[in-house]
């Protein structure tokens, strides 16, 4: 099969997490193989517990790990950790090399968190030329035996520590897509930025730094965004209601018609027309029981007629060639 890769993005409540879920048990349908989820999302992966309870997906929590960037750094480059407890949280030091037959998929939840979660490793460092603000915490606190309690230190961030987090964020994301698995697939939240080239309003991936969405984009083949729009009013209480889309297409923001928000499928061109057949509006609806999981099973057979139709083409051209 092709090989999976890409991104789902947007605001929280858009059933990101779930959807990740979902594609886990895809996965294990398309290659019998539990999928490894790497998170650092501060809901924690309760909502997917299920498939964690049922093997489908190994999880790895990060948010916390004092060694989180050398960590998501080993992850990307095929090692996972000799032992993980129920929480997921690591509990060794010894990683070892991922057998690739074992692992179906890598699931990073998600490209804002982990960058966020790397981001407060500097709080109150200097970074580069400009330094960051630093205090000690000084308090009467005692723990239970009465011994005085560590002060503690808080800080500001400096401005280059950004960039020295979206430069890890970005070799992260595209070292991710050459590990050997099937599906190779991050979450993350949406942003807002001026490019700071064309100076136009540019909405996409959030990372650290708004300066980052413009430039991250370009990192991401294929892209979804799940995105809230206003639906019709209750029938009975009149209310407002609102529906959540997964866009594969790049489409409007629903108050400025003139910014877009970018999204992209990762089919050939041909088969574009039969994918918007399928789902007019070029999004999906995504629903509990089915979801991205749905619409990579849509985007996998169109990949796969559409390779039989070429190679029906290429038999036609090579019989007519040597019938001349």
């Amino acid at each position: 099969m092709v090989k999976s890769t890409g991104v789902l993005y947007g605001a929280s409540k858009t059933y990101k997490t779930w959807n990740l879920g979902l594609l886990a048990k895809y996965i294990y349908e398309k290659t019998g193989k539990p999928s490894l989820l790497i998170t650092a999302d501060g809901g924690g992966f309760k909502p997917i517990q299920k498939f964690v309870d049922a093997e489908i997906i190994m999880p790895l929590v990060i948010t916390n790990d004092p060694s989180r960037l050398s960590l998501v750094r080993r992850v990307v480059e095929g090692y996972w950790p000799d032992e993980i407890d129920s929480e997921g949280i690591r509990r060794s030091k010894k990683m070892t090399k991922v057998n690739p037959g074992l692992v179906g998929g890598y699931l990073f939840e998600g490209i804002t968190s982990i960058a966020e979660s790397i981001h407060s490793l500097y709080r109150g460092k200097k970074t580069g030329m400009q330094p960051a603000f630093t205090e000690k915490v000084e308090s009467e606190l005692v723990d239970s035996t009465g011994q005085a309690m560590s002060n503690q230190t808080i800080g500001g961030l400096s401005m280059d520590s950004y960039g020295l987090v979206q430069g890890e964020m970005k070799y992260l994301l595209n070292y991710s897509w050459t590990l050997p698995a099937d599906f190779i697939w991050w979450s993350g939240h949406e942003a807002s930025a001026e490019d700071d080239i064309t100076k136009k309003v540019v909405r996409g991936v959030a990372l650290v730094g708004q300066a980052a969405t413009p430039r991250i984009g370009k990192d991401i083949g294929y892209m979804i965004h799940a995105y809230r729009v206003e639906g019709e009013p209750d029938k009975v209480t009149k209310a407002k209601t609102f529906e959540t889309r997964y866009y594969f297409m790049s489409h409007p923001d629903n108050l400025l018609q003139n910014v877009f928000w970018e999204a992209s499928p990762r089919l050939d061109g041909d088969s574009i027309p039969d994918l918007l057949k399928k789902y007019p509006g070029g999004y999906f609806i995504p629903e509990y029981s089915k979801g991205l999981d749905e619409y990579l099973r849509v985007e996998d057979d169109l990949v796969t007629k559409g390779t039989g139709d070429i190679i029906a083409w290429k038999k036609a051209q090579d019989t007519a060639k040597e019938k001349k």
